[in-house]
């Protein structure tokens, strides 16, 4: 079977860019800085998977994330959230509990890993994990129950 190249849609902010490249860099990432920015490339073409920084587009992370779950055509795109190394210092634990209540799949905090080699491959391992459960997943939810592939072939 021939291996895909999951699309990925990264709302960030320009200081996270460089260490989400590093992170993201294996799959087809298409990057925007602006929530009209956001809203046109989701209307363009389907992501595997959208990753947005909690500073995005001056904190409209919830902006963006509230039209994903509102599109009937998006809401079941895996969303991740993250709190990027612009946020506060010590964010309120709210912010990462509404981005789960309004649909996000996990809240990870960039900080919490180091941005190293070592960090890196921790998340970009992570990012693996989940698009190969969701690809599944959405096999599943298709009925192919029996013959379930993923986005990244077998």
């Amino acid at each position: 079977m021939e291996r895909l190249n999951p699309r990925v849609l990264v709302a960030e902010v320009p200081s996270v860019a460089p260490r989400l490249r590093a992170i993201l860099g294996e799959y087809d990432c298409t990057s925007v800085g602006t929530l009209a920015e956001a809203r046109r490339a989701l209307a363009r073409e389907p992501f595997n998977l959208v990753v947005i920084c909690v500073q995005f587009n001056e904190s409209r992370m919830f902006e963006l994330l509230e039209h994903i779950v509102n599109d009937e055509r998006l809401v079941d795109t895996p969303v991740v959230c993250l709190r990027d190394e612009e946020g506060p210092a010590s964010p309120p634990a709210g912010i990462a509990l509404s981005a789960k209540a309004l649909g996000a799949r996990f809240f990870l905090d960039l900080r919490k890993l180091p941005d190293s080699e070592t960090g890196n491959a921790r998340l970009s391992q992570l990012f693996r994990h989940l698009l190969l459960l969701e690809a599944d997943m959405n096999a599943y939810r298709a009925g192919r129950r029996d013959d379930v592939r993923s986005v990244f072939g077998r």
